[in-house]
C-alpha cells in the first residue's frame, strides 16, 4: 500500500536567526545549530561546523529529537536541495532555516529514514526543486511524496536487512581506510618522515623522478561540447573525483578518437599518477592496468614516472608531504605551476628498500582489491534493495 509522506510524518521549519543571535561559543544560553553543510552526501551528519544559537530564537518544536530527518530545504544549487540525513544521536540541537525537519509518526522511524535515502526521493525531489534565484523544496512536495507501507512485521524485516547491509558497507570501508594507515605506518617505520628526512636520504627533484608531468587543458582545449557517450566516445576524461575516490570508473564523460589526439600531451594511461591540483589539493591515485586510456581536465595534474623512484614510494611520500607544499591561490589552495612541482624534492632511498616496501604494498594492494570487489557487490544489492523497497 502507498500513502502520501504528510500522512505519517511532520515537517518543521528551520530557525530564522540573525548575526546577533550567533554567539562564538557554546553557552548555558545558548544551543548548537545545524546547518545544511553539516548533512553530508552519504546521509550521515556530521558536527565539524556548527553555531550556536541564543535560546530565546528557539521554539521548543525547533528542537530535534532523535530519528528526526534534517533536508536541505533551500540552496543555490539544485544539486544540494533534499540532501538529507536522520539524527541517530540523542543530542540538544536545532536546525537553520535553510533546512527543515521531517518527523515521523505512525511510521517506523528508521525505515522512514531509509527512504529519504532512496533513489526515487533523490529524482523526485530533484525534479520538483523550483525558484527564480534560489532552488528550494515546498511543504507540498515533501508532503506529497508516495512511500511504501508494510505491516509491522515486514517493516521490521527491511529496516533489519538494510542494517545489515549498511553495516557490512561500513564495515568494508573502514577496512580499506584501516588499510591505508597501515601502509603509511609501515613507510615511516623503513623511511622514516617524509619532510625532516631523519634517515637522511638522498633527494631528487620530481622533474629527474617523472618523464612527464602535466596539468590538464583549460578553457576551450576542453569543452563540454566535445563530450560524447560512451558508444561513441572510447576515451575517458578523467576529472579530480578520480584522484580523490581512489577509483577509475567513476565518472561519465568520454571524447572521440578525434579530440584525444588533438589533445593527446594531456593522455594518461595504466601506471600514471593524476593528482588533485585545486581546492582538494594533493590526493593522488595510480591508475590500475585496467584503466581506461584518457586525458585528465583541468583539475587534475599528471605524472608518468620514469624508473627512478618507485609509484608507491612517489605515492606514499607524496600524500604525505603535500600538506607541506606552499600552496598557490586566492580563495581557493591549487598547485597551478607544473614547473614548481617539478623543483619539489623527495626522498629517494635505495630501490633495494623501495622495492621490499613495494612488495608490502603490493600485498596490501591485493587485500584492497577483495575488500573493494566486496564493498561494490554490497552497494550494489543496497541499490537493489532500495528500489525494491521504495520504487
Amino acid at each position: 500500500m502507498k500513502v502520501k509522506l504528510g500522512e505519517v510524518a511532520d515537517q518543521i521549519r528551520g530557525v530564522t536567526y540573525k548575526s546577533q543571535d550567533v554567539e562564538e561559543t557554546l553557552s548555558n544560553n545558548s544551543i548548537p545549530l545545524l546547518r545544511a553543510n553539516n548533512i553530508s552526501n552519504n546521509g550521515i551528519i556530521n558536527y565539524d561546523d556548527v553555531i550556536y544559537i541564543k535560546k530565546n530564537k528557539i521554539d521548543s518544536v525547533q528542537l530535534i529529537k532523535q530519528n528526526d530527518i534534517l533536508v536541505c530545504a533551500s540552496s543555490g544549487s539544485v544539486h544540494l536541495v533534499g540532501k538529507a540525513a536522520q539524527i541517530k544521536e540523542d543530542k540538544l540541537l536545532s536546525f537553520g532555516a535553510f533546512c527543515k525537519v521531517i518527523r515521523p509518526k505512525n511510521i517506523h522511524a528508521i525505515y522512514l529514514g531509509y527512504f529519504f535515502q532512496s533513489p526515487y526521493y533523490r529524482k523526485t525531489i530533484s525534479s520538483l526543486a523550483q525558484g527564480a534565484n534560489i532552488n528550494n523544496i515546498r511543504n507540498d512536495d515533501i508532503d506529497n511524496l508516495m512511500i511504501n507501507i508494510y505491516d509491522d512485521v515486514a517493516t521490521q524485516e527491511i529496516v533489519s536487512i538494510l542494517d545489515k547491509v549498511t553495516s557490512l558497507i561500513s564495515m568494508r570501508k573502514e577496512q580499506l581506510e584501516k588499510l591505508d594507515i597501515l601502509v603509511k605506518s609501515k613507510f615511516i617505520e623503513m623511511f622514516g618522515d617524509p619532510v625532516l628526512n631523519p634517515k637522511g636520504w638522498e633527494k631528487k627533484k620530481l622533474g629527474e623522478v617523472c618523464s612527464s608531468i602535466v596539468r590538464g587543458p583549460f578553457g576551450s582545449a576542453l569543452k563540454k561540447e566535445y563530450f560524447v557517450p560512451y558508444s561513441l566516445g572510447v576515451y575517458k576524461v578523467y576529472e579530480q573525483k578520480n584522484a580523490i575516490k581512489q577509483d577509475s570508473n567513476i565518472g561519465s564523460y568520454y571524447i572521440s578518437e578525434e579530440k584525444f589526439v588533438s589533445l593527446k600531451r594531456f593522455e594518461c594511461k595504466a601506471g600514471d599518477i593524476i593528482m588533485s591540483c585545486s581546492g582538494t589539493v594533493g590526493k593522488m591515485y595510480t591508475l590500475p592496468e585496467n584503466a581506461y586510456q584518457g586525458i585528465i581536465n583541468q583539475a587534475l595534474m599528471k605524472m608518468t614516472l620514469n624508473g627512478v623512484v618507485i609509484d608507491k614510494i612517489f605515492k606514499i611520500y607524496f600524500g604525505l608531504a603535500v600538506e607541506n607544499l606552499v600552496l598557490n591561490g586566492s580563495g581557493i589552495k591549487n598547485i597551478s605551476s607544473v614547473s614548481y612541482l617539478k623543483n619539489i624534492e623527495i626522498q629517494a632511498p635505495p630501490l633495494d628498500l623501495q622495492n621490499q616496501f613495494a612488495e608490502f604494498v603490493e600485498q596490501v594492494e591485493k587485500n584492497k582489491e577483495n575488500i573493494k570487489s566486496s564493498l561494490n557487490q554490497l552497494e550494489t544489492l543496497y541499490s537493489a534493495l532500495m528500489q525494491e523497497y521504495f520504487g
